[in-house]
């Protein structure tokens, strides 16, 4: 259960970026979560998201734009770097009950040209088998600014 509830807290910073804000954020360790993607148009960021499989990133359906691009193994945006890993998607899934007024059922998963190649830096997130956990807590990841500028 709380493997799924970062993986739905992710879809929910991805929403989140669009408002340009950050709360009580900060860097990460370059390999704490080697599961976050970066999805791009254009050439500009558009949303986060997570590796689950190879072949397919979990993401938010209003992210949904032609083109995307996802990037796996970045840390840092602002540089190319040697870990990363750049793929087009060729087939985007949407939750069939999207309300795009409401956001509701706001998730997608896009399957990727080609399989991730897996390393330190690029994983699938493990999701839990076992959902009868009583507690839940979770971290909430995005590609926010960690700084103003």
């Amino acid at each position: 259960m709380k493997k799924l509830m970062v993986v739905l807290s992710l879809i929910a910073a991805a929403w989140a970026e669009e408002q340009n804000k950050l709360v009580h954020g900060g860097p990460c360790d370059k390999t704490s979560h080697p599961y976050q993607a970066a999805l791009y148009t254009s050439g500009h960021l558009l949303c986060g998201g997570v590796l689950i499989h190879p072949l397919w990133v979990l993401t938010a359906a209003h992210c949904k734009k032609p083109n995307l691009q996802v990037f796996l193994g970045k840390h840092n945006l602002r540089q190319r770097e040697s870990s990363q890993e750049q793929s087009s998607v060729v087939r985007a899934v949407i939750h069939p009950d999207y309300d795009a007024a409401s956001h509701d059922q706001d998730i997608m998963l896009l399957r990727l040209a080609r399989p991730a190649k897996l390393s330190e830096l690029i994983q699938p997130l493990p999701l839990e088998r076992d959902c009868s956990a009583n507690t839940t807590s979770c971290h909430i990841l995005g590609w926010g600014k960690t700084a103003d500028g």
